[in-house]
């Protein structure tokens, strides 16, 4: 199955019609979990292929559920063939997340941590009452690279295959009219921001919009530099989708 194709079925279209969706993007260690859990609003966090961090480890209720064995991978392609998941996505690391109805409340709002291009596809599902995109930035690339050494994310395998597409969402949302930028400096403030504009008490501050644009806009400015820098033989791990949102 091409997840890009994938429909949820009637049944679960309708379990979750009341839900006003807020989709969190971001690129991996923006700080988009801390920013969500500090909320404090229900988080759809549904499941994974992808093993146990370190903190997930010591957690057993760390919201993921994890299908990396055999037997559970088996029946979440038998989910996803019955149109069971809400949504479904493959990242470039080659991890699955998916969301089934259960993971959202009966009723009101629900946070759910996308990759960029899966906002745009449920902004035009229309499965929810309502959806709202997020996409969270660090203050500067340097803060965000230090964050990646810090998660233990800077020297693994994928890291790669993460710039690139950290690169193609921010080049993607920074021309995305529709989504809101937010930038996590301070992690009080940053929540404070997302349940505001999440449930709609508050209007977002348009300098604060601008200090968020501006980060992300350093975000890929260090991006596209470290891009430059690479031998030619390493590029192919950089495939990017450079066209901005349509």
């Amino acid at each position: 199955m091409q997840l890009r194709d994938y429909q949820p079925n009637a049944a679960t279209r309708a379990q979750v019609a009341n839900i006003d969706a807020v989709a969190v993007v971001g690129p991996s260690a923006v700080g988009k979990d801390s920013v969500m859990t500090a909320s404090g609003l229900h988080i759809a966090k549904g499941q994974t292929s992808r093993s146990r961090r370190p903190n997930e480890l010591s957690n057993p209720h760390s919201g993921y559920t994890f299908v990396c064995d055999t037997e559970s991978r088996d029946k979440a392609i038998e989910d996803l063939r019955a149109g069971n998941y809400v949504q479904g996505a493959m990242y470039a690391t080659g991890e699955f997340y998916g969301l089934l109805a259960g993971d959202f409340p009966i009723d009101g709002t629900a946070l759910i941590d996308v990759a960029a291009r899966e906002h745009r596809k449920l902004r035009a599902s229309n499965l929810f009452r309502s959806t709202v995109g997020i996409y969270v930035v660090a203050p500067s690339f340097s803060v965000w690279q230090r964050r990646l050494e810090k998660s233990d994310r800077l020297n693994d395998e994928y890291y790669p295959e993460r710039m690139a597409e950290a690169c193609s969402s921010l080049i993607q949302s920074l021309a995305d009219p529709d989504l809101h930028l937010l930038n996590n400096g301070d992690l009080k403030l940053a929540a404070d921001e997302l349940m505001g504009v999440a449930t709609g008490y508050r209007c977002a501050n348009p300098n604060d919009r601008e200090i968020a644009r501006q980060a992300g806009q350093d975000m890929l400015s260090g991006l596209l530099h470290q891009r430059g820098q690479l031998p030619a033989a390493e590029l192919d791990r950089w495939p990017m989708d450079l066209s901005p949102v349509a």
